[in-house]
């Protein structure tokens, strides 16, 4: 007999057509509905919160005197709660944020009791090739997904034919590094069991049909009946209309949970088919992949690619380094700053595919975690740099710090501030040896600044301001090192040049009249030809799905005549500035499928910087975007023959075929990235890393041309009703930073990604007392990236992560330049697996 588990639950949206605050209110009224029925009804035996604690958080702010009750339900075993904080988007998050996620929800749910361990991702918009290692880090054995393999559309048709893509709702998971994980996709989506007739003749009817679709799929007696939907009200009689048709049906059919499904199936299931790697429905059609949510709102990514950032790379390290100098690591600071970062990480937000107002106050919570994180980052410097109670002003002495974990040589800028009365006109920067470095300096003239002492009245200044950069050298791994600036009479540094070509030892650039240019990479000889220009698009979709017009007109600025000019040129870099324009149509008629004959002049203003020591070629793009409905990509044709391509993504880098399958329909292959993307044939390759653009597409062109997404601009949210959007047109200012790096080899060549990272996180530099030249630790082995430095969330000890880049194995040794007392390893919940031998630190 089979044995039917209806779990009831509700997937609750935080935010989505609706603002936050209006779905609370509906979810005041859900959990009070639920607590009243799970304390009243013994035949409501269970309920599983969604997966996330957030909604537990969300509701005690409102009504705190309830968590009592909560708490006695938890450790009841009646509801189901965490691992999650949020239920993410995956893919637009960092590896370490979809860590941060459960270490979170695991430690907010154990406020209450055990959370549950279920890897639970409903919703989810496509699922990370290594979510099975990210689990089994946190000892979760099992991952219950709705997207990515096998498609299944609502009613449990079968939407196409996949062949030996198709997989039954059991499977087994892998990780690109063996970590495996019982799969149970919900083929019938997590509404299969939803609203079951109060009528017992009905309710065996609808048991009977739904049994049996969803047995198509089943390798096991066990099947799962999920009674809820999206924003579900809690269906209070169901364990009632079970117990009344007790008997009456062919199954045995139980009011379950989760935990006891997949304990059941665990018993029973065996050769199970296994999926290895990413499930993002790359074997579908195409068309629901929502893969497009990746360029919605781009400013959202881009907002939360800098939050990222300075968390991850700045924040948590400087606290650690300050910390044993013996300053405070502000751990409760660092974990309200991610506790806001993590707010905006559900799929219906950091995706874009919400009401305006929805993403208007994410914009809010992105700043409030940015000013935590920015004000941790000055106490950090503050302390380690004698300057608690003082002022920079005056100081002779920049430090620099890198933050990755690897040595870096790069071009570091600085502000300086000097009294008003020295009247010092530029400055010399030298090494702690006394060698002059290359420096450029600005002007930036008088400025008004404040200092806040601990023990004294704020204390207003006017400074002369500089804006310094200078070339910082072999700048150890997780180091500091100071330099010392010395006054001088104002130098002109920059020449008056008309020279459109840049060459040093490792590329050679020169530009085309179209605005595009051409580049050497000197190493291997091979040329790339007409990068960085620019294409639009029309674009009927909506905040999820591109689609073209039928009736569409693609504009390129290859047929262009580019305003060119050179704005700096000095011994550190070279700055050229390119004005182009694409004259689009201003909008689309979308029932016409086509794009109107009205045009206007959209105007491209890039800033292409090239550094004399560095192999980047840098580009900073400002559109100022007047037409709605429509899609920019900037474009770099590679001419490099390879029939598949990589991108960055979670704790790995994902081999991609760039034609896909034969039964995709879609004429677009849109895919996600996190730092860069990279065409190689293993001998040469080019790599486009990116600031906050998550979605490229590597076209099918003959060119093997990679296209960056830099502008989406689409009226309606899409997936039900009709919710316009006006504020995803994006119209305005829009800008969209990315960085061209030609390399031999594969992505790991002339550590190519190495560069996609300096890029992105740049070294920092301050103003203030000199500091002794060290470096806390130096890691040993290739392609080896260090993921997090931070204190343990539960004690004082330092948490280090690292993975590994290549797809080989590699192996490795951690230095540290201080005593160890103690060295363990530790899972992602940051308990001990066991003690690591210590050799000479």
């Amino acid at each position: 007999m089979k044995k039917v588990h209806v779990i009831s639950h509700s997937h609750w949206d935080r935010e989505w057509y609706m603002p936050f605050q209006k779905h609370r209110v509906k979810l005041v009224d859900f959990m009070d509905s639920l607590i009243d029925t799970l304390e009243s009804n013994v035949n409501f035996k269970y309920f599983h919160l969604d997966g996330q604690t957030i909604a537990l958080d969300d509701y005690l702010e409102i009504k705190p005197y309830m968590f009592n009750r909560i708490e006695k339900l938890v450790k009841e075993d009646r509801l189901h709660i965490g691992p999650w904080y949020v239920l993410q988007d995956e893919y637009l998050i960092s590896a370490e944020a979809n860590v941060r996620n459960m270490l979170l929800g695991i430690r907010f749910a154990r406020r209450f009791g055990n959370p549950v361990k279920i890897g639970y991702f409903p919703d989810s918009f496509g699922n990370i090739s290594q979510a099975p290692q990210i689990l089994r880090g946190f000892g979760i054995d099992n991952a219950v997904f709705g997207r990515g393999i096998t498609p299944i559309a609502f009613d449990n048709q079968k939407v196409e034919e996949a062949g030996e893509h198709e997989y039954y709702s059991e499977v087994i998971w892998e990780s690109p590094d063996g970590s495996k994980v019982l799969g149970i996709l919900m083929a019938n989506w997590y509404s299969n069991g939803n609203e079951i007739p109060e009528n017992n003749e009905e309710a065996i009817e609808f048991i009977k049909d739904r049994v049996e679709k969803a047995d198509k799929y089943a390798t096991t007696s066990k099947i799962l009946l999920m009674n809820g939907c999206d924003h579900q009200p809690v269906q209070t009689n169901v364990g009632d209309i079970i117990q009344n048709i007790e008997g009456k049906t062919d199954y045995e059919v139980v009011h379950s949970n989760l935990v006891q499904y997949i304990d059941e199936v665990k018993e029973e299931v065996k050769d199970l088919k296994k999926v290895t790697g990413e499930l993002n429905g790359q074997f579908t059609d195409g068309w629901w992949t929502l893969a497009n949510t990746a360029s919605a709102r781009l400013y959202l990514k881009q907002m939360n690619n800098k939050c990222q950032n300075l968390l991850e790379r700045y924040v948590e390290p400087l606290s650690v380094l300050a910390s044993l100098e013996g300053g405070k690591y502000e751990r409760e600071f660092i974990n309200q700053s991610w506790k806001y970062l993590l707010q905006n990480h559900p799929h219906d937000s950091i995706c874009g595919c919400s009401i305006d107002e929805v993403h208007e106050e994410m914009i809010t919570r992105f700043k409030a975690s940015a000013q935590i994180s920015e004000e941790m980052i000055d106490r950090n410097k503050d302390y380690m740099l004698n300057l608690i109670n003082s002022t920079t002003t005056g100081r002779k002495n920049i430090v620099v710090f890198n933050t990755l974990g690897w040595d870096r040589s790069e071009v570091v800028e600085v502000e300086i501030d000097m009294p008003k009365d020295e009247h010092i006109e530029s400055f010399k920067v030298l090494d702690m040896s006394g060698v002059e470095v290359p420096v450029s300096v600005e002007v930036i003239g008088e400025t008004f600044k404040y200092t806040l002492p601990n023990n004294r009245f704020r204390q207003p200044e006017y400074v002369n301001r500089f804006k310094v950069k200078f070339l910082a050298e072999n700048i150890k791994s997780l180091g500091m090192k100071s330099y010392e600036i010395i006054p001088c009479e104002f130098n002109v540094d920059e020449t008056n040049s008309k020279d459109l070509t840049f060459e040093n030892k490792f590329i050679k650039l020169s530009f085309n009249d179209n605005g595009t240019f051409d580049l050497i990479h000197k190493d291997s000889g091979k040329e790339y030809k007409s990068l960085n220009s620019f294409e639009d698009c029309g674009d009927i979709g909506d905040e999820y799905i591109f689609r073209a017009p039928k009736k569409d007109i693609v504009i390129n600025t290859l047929s262009n005549k580019a305003e060119i000019t050179v704005i700096k040129d000095n011994k550190l870099e070279k700055v050229f500035k390119v004005v182009n324009k694409l004259t689009v149509p201003t909008h689309t008629i979308k029932k016409e499928s086509k794009r109107v004959e009205q045009l206007t002049d959209i105007e491209l203003v890039s800033e292409v910087k090239v550094s004399y020591t560095s192999p980047r070629v840098d580009v900073k793009v400002n559109i100022n975007n007047v037409a709605r409905d429509h899609k920019i990509t900037a474009l770099f044709p590679t001419n490099i023959e390879a029939k598949t391509h990589f991108a960055e993504g979670h704790f790995d880098v994902i081999e991609r075929d760039t034609t896909p399958w034969e039964g995709w329909q879609n004429p677009s292959n849109a895919q996600k990235q996190t730092n860069f993307v990279d065409v190689t044939n293993n001998n040469i390759g080019l790599m486009i890393a990116n600031k906050g653009l998550p979605e490229y597409e590597v076209l099918r062109d003959g060119n093997n041309t990679i296209a960056i997404t830099i502008l989406r601009a689409v009226g309606e949210l899409g997936d039900w009703g009709v919710f316009p959007t006006p504020e995803a047109q994006c119209l305005g200012e829009n800008i969209a930073e990315y960085s061209i790096i030609p390399h031999n080899g594969d992505y790991t060549g002339e550590s190519a990604y190495k560069e996609a990272y300096n890029f992105n996180i740049p070294m920092v530099a301050f103003q203030g007392d000199k500091k002794e030249d060290k470096s806390l630790l130096s890691i040993e082995g290739d392609n080896v990236i260090l993921s997090a430095i931070k204190k343990a969330e539960d004690r004082d000890s330092i948490i280090i992560r690292v993975f590994n880049i290549a797809n080989k194995k590699e192996n490795i040794s951690i230095k540290f330049n201080k005593e160890l007392k103690e060295a363990n390893l530790v899972d992602l919940n940051e308990d001990k697996i066991n003690s690591l031998d210590i050799n000479n630190n």
